[in-house]
């Protein structure tokens, strides 16, 4: 299909939705006027935004048929979904250690190959300047010590938006003193940026093992410079260690290999048919960090969840690192999400009960940095995505077991339940709702709160859909990237777009 002009605004064909939809997607939608509106969508981070809230400013149309499918990215691994950058890049990071760059179509741009042995465990995290970072992983058996053990070191690469490496830095060590326990860090959590004018860290939390069987939380903050990190040690938990593997044995039910590795939760459901049902053996990714600042400016909150029962809030400064101001312990929580951040401050946790019935139920929790008590909201099952939120601050959530959740307030005001399990969280446009699940992508008028698309596909529910500036409609199922097309782009006889010139395609060799 031919490109618009950059000086024109013209029509796309749209696709075969009804009147009603698509009216109710406009009123729903605010107008699309140009470059300014596309700057404020840009899905730069893997829940949206540094607050996690799941939320692009642009109207979309529902996902009835891919305009493009991207198979032969590698495998991802749950929760590394894709981000893109200010000019509409893809970005996806795999197991392998590749990170991906790919034009809005999805056609290729270049590609990264990060240092050997390296693994990419969740998505990367775009700056404004288009710059990329993203963690890789290196686990291997350890044979300097005796007995062998189990070692994971963490790497933080900074890749220009062209490809190419700009600077590593591999996480701090720890524990050196007891070369069994030492190691630079696990993580499976997406890294996060706060940025105000020059200023600007990574923040990114790391899993610790510590000899005895426990394990120990940090948080990192990275300068843009690549220079040593802040660190913040956040808690501590004594855990029953299998002495083979380092894999985890705790009451959160997270009994796999590499469990001490990525410390997740892994819930026993009754389960559905096979086709609807997620992976045996997946483990929902830890979680990342909010970061939030009032209006009128002041120091960030960073709002982290431990891998127990705790939700911890610091502020953050570079000159003085990380100061913790509140620290809420919710004894019936067996995993946790990333926290979302409102506009008026409230974060939003979704939990799982540490429950060992065959039905495990979990609950929302709200909390700092404002102050207001709000109280928990249950459910009927385990939630283990981050909930993301609608124009008009309405919450949506869905469960593992493929219910979707609309809140106003800590009120339920409508749901659905899907076939297909899921630990996607929901991505929202200002006129759409799109929820991930293994068997299937549906799309939700985010106004009437109401299905509106369905397409059926296999293997997706891991990794929740990103929304790109021009309104196109990103998703992962079986490791393809499908693309969904924008809407329609409406009258704007006084609007210029400039669009930058389309870059070669090329390919790198590797990070240095």
């Amino acid at each position: 299909m031919p490109r618009p002009s950059a000086a024109t605004c013209s029509r796309r064909p749209s696709a075969p939705i009804s009147r009603l939809a698509l009216l109710a997607g406009i009123l729903a939608a605010a107008a699309w006027t140009g470059p300014a509106a596309l700057a404020a969508a840009t899905w730069d981070h893997a829940h949206g935004d540094a607050a996690n809230s799941g939320f692009a400013g642009v109207a979309t149309r529902p996902a009835l048929r891919a305009s493009a499918t991207v198979p032969g990215l590698g495998s991802f691994a749950p929760g590394a979904g894709p981000v893109i950058g200010p000019d509409g890049t893809v970005y996806l990071g795999n197991e392998q250690g590749v990170l991906w760059a790919l034009h809005a179509d999805g056609s290729f741009y270049w590609k990264q190959q990060l240092g050997a042995g390296q693994s990419i465990q969740a998505s990367p995290v775009v700056d404004t300047d288009g710059s990329i970072y993203v963690v890789g992983e290196y686990t291997y058996t350890d044979h300097r010590v005796t007995p062998a053990v189990r070692r994971t070191d963490s790497t933080l690469y900074h890749i220009a938006p062209t490809g190419g490496g700009l600077w590593t830095r591999p996480f701090p060590e720890h524990f050196t003193g007891v070369p069994q326990a030492a190691s630079r860090g696990a993580t499976s959590a997406p890294p996060n940026i706060w940025r105000s004018g020059s200023q600007a860290a990574i923040i990114v939390p790391a899993a610790y093992k510590v000899l005895g069987g426990s394990m120990e939380l940090y948080l990192l903050a990275f300068p843009p410079d690549g220079g040593p990190p802040r660190e913040q040690a956040v808690s501590y938990q004594a855990q029953a260690l299998n002495a083979d593997d380092g894999g985890i044995l705790s009451t959160a039910g997270c009994i796999i290999t590499l469990c001490f590795l990525h410390p997740g939760f892994q819930p026993t459901v009754t389960p559905p048919a096979p086709s609807d049902s997620l992976p045996a053996h997946y483990t929902a990714p830890m979680s990342g960090v909010g970061i939030f600042t009032f209006p009128g400016g002041g120091l960030p909150w960073v709002i982290v969840n431990d891998p127990w029962q705790q939700t911890i809030g610091y502020t953050f400064s570079p000159a003085g690192g990380f100061t913790e101001m509140f620290r809420k312990t919710d004894p019936a929580r067996g995993y946790a999400a990333s926290p979302m951040l409102l506009p008026d401050g409230h974060s939003v946790t979704a939990a799982s009960d540490a429950d060992a019935n065959s039905i495990i139920p979990g609950h929302l929790v709200f909390t700092g940095p404002n102050g207001a008590s709000l109280p928990n909201v249950g459910t009927s099952f385990p939630l283990l995505d981050t909930p993301a939120r609608t124009s008009d601050q309405r919450l949506v959530v869905t469960s593992q077991s493929g219910a979707v959740i609309f809140l106003q307030g800590t009120t339920v005001v409508a749901s659905a339940q899907l076939p297909g399990q899921t630990i996607a969280s929901p991505a929202v446009s200002r006129s759409h709702v799109f929820v991930s699940t293994v068997s299937s992508l549906r799309t939700f008028n985010a106004l009437t709160m109401t299905e509106v698309g369905r397409l059926d596909w296999a293997g997706g529910g891991l990794s929740g859909p990103a929304i790109g500036p021009s309104g196109r409609v990103y998703a992962l199922a079986s490791n393809t990237l499908y693309v969904f097309p924008a809407p329609p782009l409406r009258p704007c006889p006084t609007c210029t777009i400039q669009r930058p010139p389309r870059p070669a395609a090329r390919e790198s060799a590797g990070a240095r």
